[in-house]
């Protein structure tokens, strides 16, 4: 008897508390959700200094989230490719100063060539090319340090953007499911720090030791280290592959198990009320309406935050594409006039920048397969 009485209790307190609810602000069915809850309520101000003290000042994000909600996703794409192309190909001296550079490696290299021919006879000719390689050298280690810095910077802006958005995308999360919203919350903190210490710590300096391997390698005209760069080519891919495939598990492992935790409880709670007297159906309206509402914003937050990591990579991608193509379109032209290690150690700088596209494209892919993975998985049925 005492138990009927506790939940009888407990349903005239919870109908006291619903009916206040639906009493104390009379709106219309047509805007009930707008009501309730708005993209406006989030806090994205994080997001867009960062994007701002970067350099993507005509990114406005109230204004992509508003047109993401409204459907237009073509306009947000033609913005996103405008500030791309001016970030990349619109800017001249990016490729002005690679051109300089491959100049003076293509003088160089010439020169060497005509005096190794006049001196072949002593050896003036090999004191020449060391002189004339030391000089190649520093230019393509000034260049390669340059390359560096833009997959640093990368890697350091999308942990800051990241770190920026995910307090108010993973609040949307929570208003649909708070099991899901803590679990992956605490899931993407680890990613974070752990891509920090990754690509930073370990990565970027390998590919250094590489370029430095490699470029000390051709110094002889026998080959003695390209085993060890071979090993550390080798190892800068394994990292980059395995942390990709750990961060896509984990986030699939959690995406099967939490938002069914959620799913059951809101389940639960909805046919509950459901079930209540006179304000049931209304009250089961509202509840769907607010879940509505709070996918749709966890939708455009995500989507947002895929668009922007897929810009601030492009930038550097596109940059590093342009230098490699640049790099090889003039080895290929210097080659019948230079020496075949100057060509070699050209060949090492492409591949070293290739490396740093990897990183690139690593580091952006791990956020963006895991908000396609929450907002896929998180997303409820009203």
């Amino acid at each position: 008897m005492r138990i009927i009485n506790t939940k009888f209790i407990f349903k005239l307190v919870l109908l006291f508390f619903i009916l206040l609810f639906l009493t104390s602000k009379p709106v219309k069915a047509g805007v009930i959700s707008e009501e309730i809850i708005t993209i406006d309520d989030f806090d994205l101000e994080d997001s867009g200094k960062i994007l701002k003290t970067q350099g993507y000042d005509n990114i406005d994000y109230k204004y992509i989230l508003k047109k993401l909600r409204d459907g237009d996703v073509l306009l947000v794409l033609k913005e996103i490719g405008r500030t791309a192309y001016e970030k990349t190909i619109g800017d001249v001296s990016l490729i002005e100063k690679t051109l300089v550079n491959l100049l003076l490696i293509t003088i160089i290299a010439s020169f060497f060539t005509n005096f190794a021919n006049v001196f072949s006879k002593n050896g003036i000719s090999d004191t020449g090319f060391y002189i004339c390689y030391m000089v190649t050298v520093a230019i393509m280690v000034t260049m390669f340090e340059e390359f560096s810095i833009i997959a640093a910077q990368l890697v350091k802006l999308l942990l800051k953007f990241v770190g920026g958005i995910i307090p108010a995308y993973f609040l949307s999360v929570a208003i649909v499911g708070q099991a899901a919203a803590a679990g992956f919350y605490q899931l993407t903190l680890v990613i974070i720090e752990v891509c920090q210490f990754v690509f930073l710590k370990i990565t970027l300096p390998a590919i250094k030791i590489y370029m430095a391997i490699s470029l000390v390698n051709n110094i002889s005209r026998e080959d003695f280290l390209s085993g060890t760069t071979h090993v550390i080519e080798n190892f800068i891919n394994f990292v980059n592959k395995t942390m990709v495939g750990i961060v896509t598990g984990l986030n699939i492992i959690q995406g099967l198990i939490l938002p069914s935790v959620d799913m059951a409880k809101n389940t639960t709670i909805k046919k509950f009320i459901g079930t209540l007297p006179v304000i049931g159906d209304g009250a089961d309206a509202v509840t769907g309406m607010l879940l509505g509402s709070a996918n749709l914003i966890k939708n455009c937050i995500g989507t947002f935050g895929i668009i922007m990591i897929i810009l601030i990579c492009f930038v550097p991608y596109m940059k590093l594409q342009i230098y490699s193509a640049s790099i090889q379109i003039f080895t290929a032209i210097i080659q019948p006039v230079a020496d075949r290690r100057i060509i070699e150690s050209l060949n090492c700088l492409c591949k070293g920048i290739r490396l740093l596209i990897r990183v690139v494209i690593s580091s952006g892919f791990l956020f963006v397969i895991s908000i396609a993975i929450i907002c896929m998985t998180t997303n409820v049925k009203t």
